[in-house]
């Protein structure tokens, strides 16, 4: 049998999708999978897929499986739609491998480098102090800066930076549009694989609700994860120090039918001030751990 599996999305949810291949593959041992992705790289060297293909090429694999009628299935369903996902009733992974009848057992995501790409990459890396990694901002904040709704707050995330600077060779991780900036770190804005270089290297890693948690694990690094509105239940892991947020000292609304978008406007915090969204002694003892 032959499987074409669509995985779209963010980064993160991509990184995640590595779960439901494997359990597909465990399923059907002699199955052929191909993956399309708009994250080609983030499947190289994955074991578990024949074939990886770019939306681009779709008309190739057609040809290959669809007009050529072979044995074939196409997984494309949508667990951000289902209601087990919405109302935050399990994990989004639960809930993904619901629609396809299979069983989660808390898998976590899976990110295969090879050695030449690690000797490649780590050069970038060369310092005589440990490294310690953050990511204080989620992706899709790019005009607006900080977003109260995903991200670490700004004064939080200077007041560690400055905190571990004697310490640590600090590496910030960032979107190359995205425009906050923070003082005492070194930018990175590589592509994914060099990304995951760098978390193997790291001594601590502190990041929000974003791609590098979901990099973080499936590479098996520990990281302090900080969680504002969406949650670890959901979207998180027992493997990880995962920090919630203080609970909201007011109520404000939102047009989601739990909880908050991912970008929210500054007039819907449900705090006096930014700086009373997070416990920072949380963060700061569970990255001295």
């Amino acid at each position: 049998m032959n499987i074409i599996f669509e995985s779209y999305g963010g980064i993160g949810k991509i990184i995640m999708s590595t779960v439901i291949v494997k359990k597909l593959k465990q399923k059907f041992p002699e199955s052929n999978i191909m993956v399309v992705t708009t994250q080609p790289s983030i499947w190289k060297n994955n074991p578990n897929v024949k074939h990886i293909y770019t939306p681009n090429q779709k008309p190739a694999l057609n040809g290959l499986y669809i007009n050529g009628n072979r044995d074939v299935e196409i997984l494309m369903r949508e667990p951000y739609t289902e209601s087990s996902f919405l109302l935050n009733k399990k994990h989004l992974l639960e809930t993904w491998c619901d629609l396809y009848e299979l069983d989660y057992n808390n898998e976590l995501p899976e990110f295969y480098l090879d050695s030449t790409e690690i000797e490649q990459y780590k050069k970038s890396y060369n310092t005589d102090k440990p490294i310690m990694v953050i990511h204080p901002n989620g992706g899709y904040v790019v005009e607006f800066g900080y977003n109260w709704a995903r991200d670490l707050p700004t004064e939080v995330t200077q007041q560690i930076i400055n905190d571990n600077k004697d310490k640590y060779t600090i590496y910030h991780i960032k979107g190359k549009d995205q425009k906050l900036k923070y003082d005492n770190v070194i930018e990175e804005t590589g592509n994914i694989r060099k990304v995951a270089v760098l978390l193997t290297l790291a001594a601590k890693i502190i990041s929000v609700d974003t791609f590098t948690q979901h990099l973080a694990v499936a590479l098996r690094k520990k990281a302090t994860v900080c969680w504002v509105t969406t949650k670890p239940k959901v979207f998180g892991y027992t493997f990880h120090s995962n920090i919630i947020s203080n609970e909201p000292e007011f109520y404000t609304p939102s047009n989601q039918y739990f909880g908050y978008n991912l970008i929210e406007p500054i007039e819907n915090l449900p705090y006096r001030d930014t700086g009373r969204i997070f416990d920072v002694e949380k963060i700061i003892n569970s990255l001295n751990e």
